[in-house]
């Protein structure tokens, strides 16, 4: 996820991911929706957001991310958007749109880098280490995003999962301009001598499947 202009550690940013599920039907009514919310916190600058939607998911899905650089902005926005009549409104729209209630996560951002391209696809790998290797398998996956961009990526970010808890694990995002570029990215690690080394030295690691998703960005986050 592309969420700066600055490169390297960032421990202490979070992201919320909270999750919204389209009722049959109301898909398009919800996107717009969102879409306002999201535009309208960015030109107010109550937070820095923007809206995804999984690719082939199992079910369709928005997904409205939300950056904090602490728990105590996490804490403001949450208690002005409860006093936002606007957003008040927009919510109550929302629930006759949705299939169920929302869901939320909580990430802790581990390592960043970005470049000049437009975010417009993210593709999103989560790691599970067998017990007592994810020192490990954080280096590995730290060294895999610090030569990503240099590989053709737009950004790629590290983060861990904090909530809701599902054992340790580490989600690699790498994002791209098109999925073009994500298809030659991931025809370039086939030929690269790096890449074999380095998936042997993470399967080794790796204490189940990983968890693959692609995601459209509808609306990026704002420049900082």
């Amino acid at each position: 996820m592309d969420i700066g202009a600055v490169d390297g550690k960032d421990e202490g940013m979070y992201f919320r991911l909270v999750n919204h599920y389209p009722a049959i039907g109301k898909a398009s009514e919800l996107r717009l929706l969102l879409e306002d919310r999201v535009r309208t916190e960015n030109a107010g600058g109550s937070s820095r957001s923007a809206l995804l939607t999984e690719i082939l998911g199992l079910e369709p899905v928005f997904t409205h991310a939300i950056q904090h650089d602490n728990f105590a902005a996490w804490e403001s926005h949450v208690s002005r958007i409860s006093l936002d009549a606007k957003f008040q409104a927009t919510a109550a729209k929302m629930q006759a749109t949705m299939s169920r209630g929302q869901t939320q996560e909580l990430h802790n951002v581990l390592t960043r880098f970005t470049t000049a391209r437009a975010v417009n696809y993210l593709w999103s790998n989560t790691f599970f280490p067998v017990p007592g290797k994810a020192p490990e398998l954080r280096r590995l996956l730290e060294e895999r995003a610090n030569t990503s961009t240099a590989r053709g990526s737009a950004a790629a970010t590290l983060l861990s999962q904090m909530y809701p808890p599902d054992g340790a694990n580490f989600m690699l995002a790498i994002a791209f301009s098109e999925l073009a570029g994500l298809e030659a990215y991931q025809q370039g690690m086939q030929t690269d001598p790096a890449y074999q080394s380095w998936s042997t030295a993470l399967t080794s690691v790796l204490g189940r499947p990983n968890r693959q998703r692609i995601l459209r960005v509808l609306v990026p986050f704002p420049p900082d």
